[in-house]
């Protein structure tokens, strides 16, 4: 079983999200500012951290990730290897949890977002938002995303959280 904090952060109220399973291992996601303040609840919940995953290499999504990695003593998942120091994602080789990447080239050439069947849930980050406009270079990107089973509940970067069949509803190809 999986569980899911949502924590906004910084002073674009990026979405960071913690996600953990019943052995108390954890992930952050998008951690975009305040590594104390995400650190606090990483360790108000007794979480063991194991990694950082990023959805996107802007400032407001891993201004954080660094902080957290030298605390931590975590790997750092990024689309984008030249940032933070991190390694680049290798699906073959990146399991965590039952998370599915999912590239999503638009708002960034390497955006991505995370697809967990078990969470019912996709992070992502600045790809999809509730009820706002995507800009052209993100169409075929949310496409892909509105494949996902209508139930699947969307956890943008900011802002609240949707559904792929609210959104569905917006995007009548």
């Amino acid at each position: 079983m999986l569980n899911y904090e949502k924590l906004i952060v910084g002073e674009m109220r990026t979405n960071c999200y913690l996600v953990w399973d019943e052995d108390k291992n954890a992930i952050v996601i998008d951690p975009g500012d305040e590594a104390e303040f995400i650190s606090e609840e990483i360790e108000r919940r007794q979480l063991k951290l194991i990694g950082i995953l990023l959805t996107h290499k802007h400032s407001d999504h891993t201004r954080a990730a660094l902080p957290l990695k030298l605390i931590y003593n975590v790997f750092v998942l990024n689309p984008s290897p030249r940032r933070c120091g991190v390694s680049p994602f290798d699906e073959r080789e990146t399991k965590i949890f039952d998370f599915q990447v999912i590239k999503t080239p638009g708002h960034t050439a390497d955006s991505v977002c995370f697809f967990s069947p078990t969470l019912g849930v996709v992070f992502t980050g600045d790809t999809l938002f509730k009820e706002l406009p995507t800009r052209n270079e993100n169409i075929n990107s949310v496409r892909k995303l509105l494949e996902l089973p209508p139930e699947t509940i969307v956890l943008a970067g900011h802002d609240d959280d949707t559904t792929i069949a609210a959104e569905t509803m917006r995007y009548l190809f």
